[in-house]
């Protein structure tokens, strides 16, 4: 699954994501060093995730087959250093100071207990950011095949707590999340969108 501590699956997807995408590189650039940005999107609650995750993606470019060829840059927004103007909406920042998930090669969606807060984007509904900025790659990648679009759920056991003034509130986000990966599934069971726990 996504371990709480080394995210070992990222690593090992990445490893040959950069591999996959050597032969479609344009001519004569196949010996040249290929940035490869990684976008880095969940909810708040798998902060050990989001701190560990550009590390391993740092460490991958010092790997054998990949270090001559690629160069891989984590893409996080509190990594990143976004600014956040008191005028316009945070996902409205990330997308403009750092970028959208679309412009980058790979992104990274990670999942566990919570979807996050409800947002507006242009006009749209969205359950949380990371739906947006899920949604937003989509979109990208079934127009110009690009980004590859890696979604990951924690399985670390979730407690609630029956003495959690927020235990109702807990709930509910875990149900967004269940019921948003459950439309990974057509309606006979057969897979869509894969996703890896």
């Amino acid at each position: 699954g996504v371990p709480a501590r080394t995210p070992k699956s990222v690593a090992t997807a990445l490893f040959y994501v950069t591999l996959l995408i050597a032969p479609s590189l344009p001519s004569g650039k196949a010996f040249m060093t290929q940035e490869i940005r990684v976008f880095i999107s969940s909810p708040g609650d798998v902060a050990d995730e989001r701190a560990i995750a550009p590390k391993v993606i740092d460490q991958l470019n010092y790997e054998d087959g990949l270090r001559d060829h690629f160069a891989l840059k984590a893409l996080a927004w509190e990594q990143v250093g976004v600014p956040m103007p008191a005028n316009q909406s945070a996902q409205k920042s990330v997308d403009t100071y750092m970028t959208k998930p679309s412009q980058c090669e790979v992104v990274i969606v990670i999942f566990w207990s919570r979807m996050g807060t409800p947002m507006e984007m242009d006009g749209v509904q969205y359950l949380s950011g990371t739906h947006y900025e899920f949604i937003e790659a989509m979109q990208g990648a079934e127009k110009n095949d690009s980004p590859l679009v890696l979604v990951y759920k924690r399985t670390q056991p979730i407690n609630f707590s029956s003495d959690d003034p927020d235990i109702f509130k807990k709930i509910d986000q875990h149900k967004k999340v269940q019921d948003f990966l459950a439309t990974f599934n057509n309606d006979d069971g057969s897979i869509k969108h894969p996703y890896k726990t």
